[in-house]
Parts: C-alpha cells; sequence; structure tokens
C-alpha cells in the first residue's frame, strides 16, 4: 500500500488520539461562510466541524463504522489540531496564495457587498478593525533583511 504525504498540518488516523478534540474541515473554502450540513450527526458550518471527538475523526479517516465495518458512503475530512488557525486552514486543503499585489487587485475590483458575503459580518468587521488599525499606525516595520 503507498503511503501517502498529508497536506501540511492534517493528522492521520494514527495521530489521533480518542479522548482529544479536533477541528474537522468538510468543503472548508468551497462553501459559504454560512453554509450548514451534517456529516453523520456533526454539524459542519462553512466547512468547519469544531471539537469533533478522536473516535469520531478516526472513523471518518479510515472510512469505517464504530463496528469496523467500511460505511456506505465515504466521507473525506482534514483533521487539524483543535488549535488551527485559518492560515493552517489554507495550507490543509491546499489552497494557493497569492502575492500581494493580485490579492489586492481582485479584491479592489470586487463589490464590497460580494465580499461582505462571502466573509460574513463577524470576518467582515474584525478585516474591517484591522485594516483601520493599519491607516491609523500605519504597517509594522518589517524584521527581513
Amino acid at each position: 500500500m503507498a503511503i501517502t504525504k498529508l497536506p501540511d498540518g492534517c493528522l492521520s488516523a494514527d495521530a489521533v488520539e480518542d479522548d482529544e478534540l479536533y477541528t474537522v474541515l468538510h468543503g472548508w473554502g468551497r462553501l459559504p461562510h454560512n453554509e450548514k450540513h451534517f456529516v453523520d450527526t456533526t454539524e459542519c458550518i462553512g466547512g468547519i466541524m469544531r471539537n469533533v471527538p478522536g473516535t469520531t475523526c478516526r472513523y471518518w479517516l479510515k472510512g469505517t463504522r464504530p463496528d469496523g465495518k467500511p460505511t456506505v458512503g465515504r466521507v473525506y475530512v482534514k483533521v487539524l489540531p483543535n488549535t488551527a488557525t485559518e492560515r493552517e486552514y489554507v495550507l490543509a486543503t491546499g489552497i494557493q496564495p497569492m502575492s500581494a499585489e493580485n490579492l489586492a487587485a481582485q479584491i479592489t475590483s470586487v463589490d464590497l457587498s460580494t465580499i461582505y458575503k462571502a466573509l460574513g459580518p463577524q470576518r467582515t468587521l474584525e478585516l474591517a478593525q484591522e485594516l483601520k488599525k493599519l491607516v491609523e499606525t500605519g504597517p509594522a516595520k518589517s524584521t527581513k533583511a
């Protein structure tokens, strides 16, 4: 059996501890921020399931049921530590970052209401507040040589 490399930050079934809780991605980056669905009995909002027990994660990763038999349908998920950030979600899902210049061009070409709909109220507010701080204080000095 060939061993495939897991995306950055993703955990394998062997690395998942039964008594720990995990963040699980199922469609993150492809679904609207407020889209809700269920994987088995676990609610997934915007492609993110939080505080998922390790035993559940292991079944999903192995494609089995608690009784050890194969599932009827297969769920493909990315299991991350419960402390994972959106930056780690990007790495885990393989979304390719773009240059700051390309990102700026994309943002300025999109209607602001479209950005609001994609991010949702909370994330839009957080982004606006962080940008406001930068406007007031200026960007932090880079420590790169």
